[in-house]
């Protein structure tokens, strides 16, 4: 009887509010007479005895991590994200932000290989996604942290690939990696704010792509175009884009329907698809239906799998890569009918199911080993 009321006793007095006389409270788990934690009115100190806020640590802090490698929803993970796989556009799904107000995520890659997209319910910072591409060879890899204020999630720390850190970034005109969330135009990455603008009648949807989201043609339509202005007259170029589409999708397209075009139908340059069996990309300088400057890819790349095409002209020779291999090249005469330069806006045109990724124009011929570190990226 006494030992159930000694019970009962001790178990109203560890519920009962723990109170100090002294106005704080200290933990000394050694009895060396120097606290590990110690609390008072001013907040919680860990590792000393006066703290000076209402968190006040001294010492180091540890976090929790967990490594991804594929596709995750990071509900249930720790706070810390790593990403630890070389696949491209890893999928990493936030938690609805109504469900966990205040939580933080910190994403990093932990390898300058593949690349992951951050989706979210609600939006983050305004976008449906967010993507984290690494740099290879970058000193420092990819990371965001983001916030839940209880509606949306809000990136308040974020570190992605630079213009500066890409192939010969001074000489970039554009570039279009279709990641934005647009109204009227796509941003540009380099630094001279050369918008894609966006076709007021244009047929298309963004989708996941070879680097974050791409852009897919739902019918046959011009998509996005820059003014000559922005682009200048080029006596040299370099033109590269990841493009996906299957050979049911390509028997329905327009023999030589034009991609990428800035020609006057006299002078100019156009990326369009042959008529060839198989389909295959081709490059004409002059538009003009006397020119034989027509260069096409080797063999089939419309086969349902991301392919990077690079071209580049200039000095009278073209040159056409296929995932960082040249397939072909040729030599061009210049003069009339015969060169690059001309003043027509640049334009990007869709076939139905034609999925682009990641456009660059540059102003000068880039080299073999160039096109290889571009493919790499």
């Amino acid at each position: 009887m006494r030992f159930a009321l000694l019970v009962i006793l001790l178990s109203n007095f560890l519920s009962a509010d723990i109170k100090s006389s002294s106005g704080s409270m200290k933990f000394d788990v050694n009895n060396d007479s120097i606290p590990e934690m110690t609390l008072t009115e001013a907040g919680l100190g860990l590792g000393l005895s006066t703290p000076s806020s209402n968190l006040d640590l001294r010492g180091s802090l540890g976090y929790g991590i967990s490594t991804v490698t594929s596709d995750t929803n990071l509900e249930n993970l720790n706070s810390m994200i790593l990403v630890g796989s070389s696949v491209n556009n890893i999928v990493l799904t936030l938690p609805d932000p109504s469900t966990v107000l205040g939580r933080i995520y910190t994403i990093k890659h932990s390898q300058n290989s593949g690349s992951s997209t951050l989706s979210s319910s609600a939006n983050i910072d305004g976008m449906p996604y967010l993507a984290l591409k690494p740099i290879p060879g970058s000193a420092l890899k990819p990371f965001v942290t983001v916030i839940s204020d209880g509606s949306t999630w809000n990136v308040i720390n974020y570190k992605n690939q630079e213009v500066e850190d890409t192939v010969a970034s001074s000489n970039l005109l554009f570039w279009w990696s279709f990641d934005d969330s647009p109204t009227t135009s796509f941003a540009d990455l380099s630094s001279l704010n050369n918008d894609g603008v966006i076709n007021g009648s244009a047929d298309y949807e963004q989708v996941d792509g070879r680097i974050g989201a791409a852009i897919r043609g739902l019918s046959q339509q011009a998509f996005v175009s820059i003014s000559d202005a922005s682009t200048g007259t080029l006596t040299n170029l370099s033109v590269g884009f990841w493009i996906k589409a299957s050979d049911a999708a390509e028997a329905g397209w327009s023999n030589w329907r034009a991609i990428i075009d800035k020609s006057d139908l006299t002078n100019g340059w156009q990326i369009d698809v042959d008529n060839a069996s198989p389909r295959r990309l081709r490059s004409r300088i002059d538009a003009s239906s006397s020119s034989s400057n027509r260069t096409s890819t080797a063999g089939d790349v419309f086969d349902d799998i991301w392919h990077h095409i690079v071209y580049t002209a200039g000095a009278g020779s073209i040159h056409y890569y296929v995932d960082g291999s040249s397939v072909a090249s040729s030599s061009y005469s210049t003069g009339s009918g015969n060169t690059i330069e001309n003043s027509e806006d640049l334009t990007v045109q869709l076939e139905s199911d034609m999925y682009l990724d990641e456009i660059r124009l540059y102003n000068r011929v880039l080299t073999s080993d160039e096109v290889s570190e571009w493919f790499s990226e």
